[in-house]
């Protein structure tokens, strides 16, 4: 969707997985963070949650869509 080079130069999180969805106020942008362990999930550090909701909130507004953030364990 968005290439990592764009995101890394401006200290944005890389994207696992975006989809869009239909919602009942139109679509909504989903990025998803997957980790493998649970131990990944705990330890998703403030940084790292940090470049991944300013990488949410850049691509909501350069799609113009509502955005959300799932994070998955595989």
């Amino acid at each position: 969707m968005v290439s990592p080079t764009l995101l890394r130069s401006r200290n944005l999180g890389q994207i696992d997985l975006a989809r869009f969805m239909k919602s009942h106020q139109g679509w909504v942008l989903e990025l998803g963070e997957v980790k493998s362990s649970d131990m990944g999930l705990e330890q998703m550090g403030r940084s790292q949650k940090k470049r991944l909701l300013n990488s949410l909130h850049f691509l909501g507004g350069l799609f113009g869509h509502e955005t959300k953030l799932s994070v998955l364990k595989k």
